[in-house]
């Protein structure tokens, strides 16, 4: 059944297309910005008149053209990426198809980039895009373009070789001799010399002295009648 309405679906716009070939609902104009030495963007403006829609880059099976960026030459320069599309993309599920599609309405954008490689470039292609309104649409339809001009070349990248460093002849290092096993001895108390004490001296018995008997002085007094005070007489010894 999708395939059937695919098939009517293209064979009505196979049948409008000599009268849609005579007008062009989509004005796509294309500039080339160099950003710097290297890189660049080609970017392409689309004016859409009214009730016509420009379908954006989204591929739908079995459904109509995309916009897609081809290339026919291109020196000095490479192409960075794929197509972008920018601004107001609307999505909208199409019966016809059975699916969801993109596109813009009024106007729409569309930058691709470009890698500059250094001195002279040249770029040459073309923007295919299809476009639909309500009652039909225009066969895919192209926008040519062709860019050429210079940029500085780029300076030759030095290569640098490393090189590998040759690893340092084995040393043999003598291990360190492992100090020999002593036997420990137990420290020795110092020795003492002992010296005999010398026998006692008898002590010699104490001798006492006899004393000397002391003689006991007796003293004789004597009175005279006729005197106030005693005359001493003498001393007299009494013999033991």
């Amino acid at each position: 059944m999708k395939k059937m309405r695919t098939i009517l679906a293209m064979t009505a716009m196979f049948i409008i297309s000599t009268v849609c070939a005579q007008m062009n609902p989509v004005e796509v104009t294309t500039t080339f910005n160099k950003i710097s030495d290297t890189e660049a963007e080609i970017v392409f403006n689309a004016s859409i008149q009214p009730t016509w829609h420009m379908y954006s880059t989204n591929v739908v099976e079995d459904g109509l053209t995309p916009t897609t960026f081809n290339v026919d030459k291109i020196e000095g320069a490479e192409v960075v990426g794929a197509l972008q599309a920018k601004g107001n993309v609307i999505k909208h599920f199409e019966d016809m198809f059975g699916t969801d599609v993109y596109f813009f309405e009024n106007k729409g954008q569309f930058v691709q980039k470009i890698k500059l490689l250094g001195g002279d470039y040249k770029i040459e292609g073309y923007l295919e895009y299809g476009a639909c309104n309500d009652q039909n649409c225009t066969p895919p339809t192209s926008a040519d373009f062709s860019f050429s001009g210079n940029v500085p070349a780029a300076a030759a990248p030095v290569k640098v070789e490393a090189t590998k460093a040759e690893p340092a002849p084995a040393t043999k290092v003598a291990a360190a001799a492992e100090p020999a096993a002593t036997e420990e001895k137990p420290a020795e108390a110092p020795k003492v010399e002992v010296k005999p004490e010398a026998p006692a001296q008898p002590t010699a018995p104490e001798v006492k002295q006899a004393e000397a008997p002391v003689k006991e002085k007796r003293y004789a007094y004597s009175a005279y009648p006729f005197s106030k005070y005693f005359m001493y007489s003498g001393l007299i010894e009494d013999l033991i």
